[in-house]
């Protein structure tokens, strides 16, 4: 149980990553 949470938070943490970088991407190309 422990082990699939953590795994679960690590999982959310890097799809959350991913979508900042987008993001920040997203904002400078536009920008740029």
């Amino acid at each position: 149980f422990g082990k699939s949470r953590v795994e679960t938070l690590v999982f959310l943490d890097t799809v959350l990553a991913l979508v900042l970088v987008e993001a920040v991407a997203g904002v400078g190309a536009g920008m740029a």
